[in-house]
């Protein structure tokens, strides 16, 4: 039995915004769900990034679907309302508008 051991990697990248203003941006590849909650795969142009399942985050996706271009900008935390708490991170999510009216000739 060999005693080597190989790292094992993975393909996405998650994201851990720090500070305000950290954004990110593509197109929606996979949705998943997580032990606290909805996830998103985003296909940048740094490669697959997955969000956090945090609450404000996942309420502000609803309604997002697979194949969607979004942006997510990290606005920075609330302080628990309760000590021993986390904070609550927030998130603005913009959807990229389309085309869908159609021209009669």
């Amino acid at each position: 039995m060999s005693d080597e051991w190989e790292k094992v990697e993975s393909e996405k990248i998650f994201w851990t915004p720090l500070n305000k203003g950290d954004e990110i941006r593509g197109k929606v590849t996979e949705i998943s769900q997580g032990m606290y909650g909805a996830r998103y795969t985003i296909k940048t142009d740094k490669g697959d990034i997955c969000t956090n399942s945090h609450k404000v985050l996942q309420a502000r996706m609803q309604g997002v679907v697979v194949g969607e271009e979004i942006k997510i900008i990290y606005q920075g935390e609330i302080p628990p309302k309760q000590r021993g708490e986390n904070p609550t991170k927030i998130y603005d999510v913009f959807r990229r508008k389309t085309d869908t009216a159609v021209v009669n000739s």
